[in-house]
């Protein structure tokens, strides 16, 4: 395997919560897939979520709004609720990406592979 990229991105939770207060429904459209909006979305849980596709569209070297935009990358959970990626022109990379909060901060790693 070969590391395409890496990226990292940290998040305000206070900031994902002004903008779910300024535009509710509108921010989540934004930021969430389709795929991805099922459930509730507090604003910890979007901030971690935002960070992780921040990290990711990182470790693709352009950033979102480059040649990747929130809704190219989808994260969805397995059984046991670790994160799964995949990001749209990138099917035949792995993409791992692990996101973690504390009181005021959400964080997340981004790691993109692809075979030799």
């Amino acid at each position: 395997m070969t590391i395409l990229g890496i990226g990292t991105d940290i998040c305000a939770i206070s900031r994902i919560e002004a903008g779910l207060k300024r535009f509710g429904d509108k921010f989540l459209h934004r930021v969430l897939a389709p795929a991805e909006r099922e459930g509730t979305w507090g604003p910890r849980q979007l901030a971690r979520r935002w960070a992780m596709k921040e990290a990711v569209a990182k470790a693709t070297g352009h950033g979102i709004g480059g040649q990747v935009g929130f809704h190219d990358i989808l994260i969805t959970r397995d059984a046991k609720g670790k994160p799964l990626c995949r990001v749209v022109g990138l099917e035949d990379c792995h993409v791992h990406v692990t996101a973690s909060d504390d009181e005021a901060y959400a964080t997340a790693f981004a790691v993109i592979e692809k075979q030799n």
